[in-house]
């Protein structure tokens, strides 16, 4: 039993920006209602920020492809070994009342065997999505875990053919960007477009070549359009001023404002991940790629991956609706060609915005991170205090 005359301590664990704000945002609604105590954890600085005592940054070290996660692994492989014996040490000896796994089956399996063995309550908020594991994984993650709160409906109907508690409480996105301005219009301001090339290195390193063709294009049709490029972390800021040099349009760049810049877009070119649904929610027409730096990530996902849908507003819509530049397809011809399409008034932007509204329907009522945190004050045997107190 918790002991209830004292605030319950919560270890959390991301891996990647995204996952670190959909934690933080959880944290500060827990935090909000007065019964959450010490938070210890592994993440990136918004969880510095929420005021939890950070003992690894994984975020440093996240990609995408085996073959780029090897390289990072490789490159701190004696810190990451420290961080992962200390994290185990701190579940034996401060023995959380909950342990909060958010995303990042990379380090998350792996901490969810440790929490198992030592038998500490788990929740793990975003398990990955089913094509990203093996069936054996799935179902192992599903019977571990004590609760498993998928985002997408569609996850959650499969991880409850295995899982004791599985619950789909909708997308948080939907409270996240509740308040933010919608983008224009167009015609209503100078035509401005959003690159957004992610938050791990290799991909950054992969996809800016591109953007910075594509962009220069765009502008020989256009030369009034804006270029906004989005800076997701610290690293992305080192490597974008290595690029910026070698662009022959105007560029601003902005830095941890993702949501601001997309609230000034008309069209967007964007990696996959957070942002192409973020982009869903605000309204803002996109094209969607997808590369991968290193061969043998690319033979891999030829070999393992089959031509599914990466852009999550496809995945939730469950049909092409945004166009998806895969690999050699992410290439600056094709996607000049797919935004200046976007940056005309017609029926292919119409019938975009269209079927991004649908998608936001379909991501869930408003509401979700109090519903998951109502979830979380359950497993802990705590209400709030606003209630009563515990």
């Amino acid at each position: 039993m918790i002991d209830l005359a004292r605030r319950p301590h919560v270890f959390v664990s991301t891996g990647s920006t995204s996952a670190d704000v959909l934690a933080s945002a959880l944290l500060a609604e827990l935090r909000g209602r007065g019964n959450l105590g010490s938070v210890t954890g592994i993440g990136g600085a918004p969880l510095v920020e929420q005021g939890v005592r950070v003992l690894f940054d994984t975020t440093a070290n996240s990609a995408v492809g085996f073959a780029a996660a090897m390289v990072e692994f490789r490159s701190q492989f004696a810190a990451i070994l420290s961080a992962m014996r200390g994290v185990a040490r701190h579940l034996r000896q401060a023995r959380p009342d909950l342990v909060l796994l958010v995303d990042n089956p990379g380090y998350n399996l792996r901490l969810l065997e440790k929490a198992h063995a030592c038998r500490l309550p788990t929740l793990y908020f975003v398990p990955p999505e089913l094509w990203g594991l093996f069936t054996r994984q799935a179902r192992w993650l599903a019977r571990t875990a004590d609760q498993v709160v998928p985002i997408f409906d569609a996850d959650a109907a499969a991880y409850q053919r295995w899982g004791r508690d599985v619950r789909w409480l909708g997308h948080p996105v939907i409270d996240l960007l509740a308040a933010q301005p919608r983008p224009p219009a167009l015609g209503t301001t100078p035509l401005t477009v959003g690159l957004f090339p992610g938050s791990r290195r290799a991909e950054v390193l992969e996809l800016l070549p591109v953007m910075r063709a594509a962009a220069l294009r765009v502008a020989q049709v256009h030369p009034e359009v804006r270029f906004i490029l989005a800076s997701a972390t610290d690293r992305t800021d080192v490597l974008i001023a290595q690029d910026l040099p070698r662009w022959e349009v105007g560029v601003e760049v902005v830095r941890r404002r993702a949501w601001d810049v997309l609230s000034r877009c008309h069209a967007l070119l964007t990696c996959s991940g957070t942002a192409t649904l973020e982009a869903a929610v605000l309204g803002v027409p996109m094209v969607v790629m997808y590369r991968l730096r290193y061969a043998l990530d690319r033979w891999l996902n030829r070999l393992l991956i089959p031509k599914c849908f990466f852009a999550l507003p496809n995945i939730v819509a469950e049909r092409a609706i945004v166009p998806e530049l895969r690999l050699e397809e992410a290439e600056p011809i094709g996607a000049s060609n797919h935004l200046l399409a976007l940056l005309e008034p017609g029926p292919r932007r119409t019938t975009m915005l269209a079927d991004l509204a649908e998608v936001t329907r379909r991501l869930g009522p408003p509401g979700s991170i109090a519903r998951i945190a109502d979830l979380i004050e359950a497993r802990l045997g705590v209400r709030r205090a606003d209630r009563g107190g515990a």
